[in-house]
């Protein structure tokens, strides 16, 4: 594919992109107000896993807490980003859900165990917790002859997207809830970054075009043989706008536009790339590039 058929491509993904977009200041966590999100987690759980919240044992280390409950389970937050993941410790391989079922069915043993966790709780003043997406763990086996089995389900796992303001907050899940047979919970994730509501800047907003063609640039580093770029094998897959999380262990002071492309390489070993590039003309939320050093610290608009 030619580079510009790939930016064409990808800026005719990315859907309405507003004139402008606000900059959100976000919360900064002590250890302490995180372990209070892991209690709080812990007590909205609780009693469907069997667990009373007060019996736990608390573990701090530099940047995490850990919370050890009965039967391998634990509770864990990340001081950088209030992240809470908890797990009950149920094996893998047991309690699995059986063969293949339709998708409302899942979604339906999803749905109870995510009702638990109050998710506008986990918000503030306009955002939201909204349902994305469906998954399923399954496994298959084979006898020595080669012959597969009809593959088993073994977990049905909710994903939810943070929206603020009308805008995602892209990267991982913003929470997810993943269940057994029965909606037994197996593990609860929220990372939900809890916004301050100042609004530190309110920049126009990069068009799609151009976005995409840095997107693209930055993959081309990807491939440092001359006379060939990563357009040559590549094929669009999405393009969106919205905020950007960094992950768990990473500390982010601001929420800045980003535009976020997901590109698919063909050949002999299909793989997927995401670039980010920035939303706007002022880059707010510095991120290392394919073939420089580490990220410069994230700037905070003057005021």
């Amino acid at each position: 594919m030619e580079q510009q058929q790939l930016v064409n491509e990808l800026a005719g993904m990315v859907g309405p992109v507003p004139e402008t977009v606000e900059v959100l200041g976000l919360q900064q966590h002590t250890p302490d107000a995180v372990e209070q999100r892991m209690q709080r987690l812990l007590d909205l759980v609780g009693d469907r896993i069997g667990v009373r919240p007060e019996r736990r044992d608390r573990v701090r280390e530099d940047d995490r807490s850990v919370f050890r409950l009965p039967l391998g389970g634990r509770v864990t937050g990340y001081h950088a980003s209030g992240a809470v993941h908890l797990s009950t410790g149920l094996p893998p391989m047991e309690r699995l859900i059986g063969p293949e079922r339709a998708r409302d069915e899942l979604l339906a043993m999803v749905q109870p165990a995510a009702e638990l966790l109050d998710m506008p709780g986990w918000t503030g003043r306009d955002e939201e917790l909204v349902f994305e997406r469906l998954w399923q763990i399954k496994a298959c086996a084979a006898d020595p002859g080669g012959t597969r089995a009809a593959p088993v389900v073994c977990r049905a796992v909710g994903a939810y997207r943070h929206v603020v303001r009308g805008l995602p907050v892209l990267g991982s899940a913003s929470a997810a809830v993943q269940v057994a047979a029965d909606s037994q919970i197996d593990t609860v994730r929220v990372f939900v970054r809890s916004t301050t509501g100042n609004v530190l800047d309110t920049p126009r907003s990069l068009e799609p075009q151009e976005a995409a063609l840095r997107a693209v640039r930055q993959l081309n580093g990807l491939i440092p043989e001359a006379g060939r770029s990563f357009s040559d094998i590549a094929t669009p897959v999405s393009f969106r706008f919205g905020y950007l999380s960094l992950s768990k262990r990473a500390p982010q002071s601001l929420l800045a536009p980003m535009y976020v492309a997901e590109v698919r390489t063909d050949g002999e070993e299909s793989m997927s790339y995401l670039a980010a590039v920035p939303g706007t003309e002022t880059e707010y939320l510095p991120l290392s590039r394919v073939g420089s050093g580490p990220a410069t610290s994230q700037r905070r608009p003057p005021h």
